[in-house]
């Protein structure tokens, strides 16, 4: 195991989408602690989880969910866990929502069979720039004095970053974003967010999935800084191992560019 990429993984808070995933994979407790919390519905039952759960597009672009959770009333959640504010975008929110919809009825069957969705970004920084421990983003009808639209969709943002004021009453929303932040277990205040950490960077072999999922992450952030150089060399006609040479990227990789943007 490399010593740094071990180090990295120790680092890791729960604002790591990778360290994330791993604690919530096919975890309905850690997931229905932290739901309950930012739902606030102390009777929330979690029904299934699922983390880098993908729902395919054949005619535009598909998603790929951090982790995507239904509830015991077919309740279906969203959440991305975001160090980046270009990952947490309005619009990125609306096509995440969108696509929770699709494929979900069949055909003639009636609209109101869709299920209440909601797409939950916890992000590192405070990215609606409001101060506030969360946001609720709704429809409303502005004609009918903002009265509710009543689509059953909502859009929630959690800001990782806030701070309790002084004089303020700490609640379990601002407990959870400071456990969020939390590098270390015995820090943590939530006993089975700190069980689940603690169990993922004190086992030999849970470091080593951790530690196989930088790397992969790494590698896949590499290849996505040379991707437009790639896709420049091959309109110009260069070879695929003259390519190589100058990307040290590997003819399959280069290969797999050039298939995607439809040049091979």
């Amino acid at each position: 195991m490399n010593e740094e990429t071990r180090k990295m993984v120790l680092a890791m808070t729960l604002m790591s989408d990778i360290l994330f995933n791993a604690v919530m994979n096919n975890n309905k407790e850690c997931m229905e602690y932290i739901l309950k919390i930012i739902m606030d519905k102390a009777d929330l039952q979690v029904h299934r989880v699922e983390v880098q759960h993908t729902v395919p597009n054949p005619f535009s672009r598909g998603v790929r969910y951090d982790v995507f959770a239904t509830d015991e009333q077919g309740n279906e959640y969203d959440i991305e866990v975001q160090q980046a504010d270009s990952g947490a975008v309005p619009k990125r929110g609306r096509y995440n929502s969108s696509m929770m919809d699709y494929m979900y009825l069949d055909k003639n069957q009636d609209w109101n069979k869709l299920p209440n969705t909601y797409v939950i970004f916890i992000t590192e920084n405070d990215v609606l720039g409001g101060d506030l421990p969360i946001y609720h983003i709704n429809r409303h009808i502005e004609e009918l004095n903002y009265q509710p639209y009543g689509d059953d969709t909502q859009i929630i943002y959690v800001n990782g970053a806030y701070e309790v004021k002084e004089g303020e009453e700490k609640t379990a929303l601002m407990t959870l974003i400071e456990d969020f932040r939390c590098a270390n277990a015995d820090n943590m205040k939530s006993a089975v967010l700190a069980a689940r950490m603690r169990q993922i960077k004190n086992s030999e072999e849970e470091m080593n999935g951790m530690c196989k999922e930088v790397e992969k992450y790494a590698e896949k952030k590499a290849i996505e800084a040379k991707t437009e150089d790639v896709i420049e060399m091959l309109k110009d006609n260069l070879s695929l191992e003259k390519i190589s040479q100058y990307t040290r990227l590997t003819i399959e990789q280069i290969t797999a560019i050039g298939k995607q943007a439809a040049l091979l």
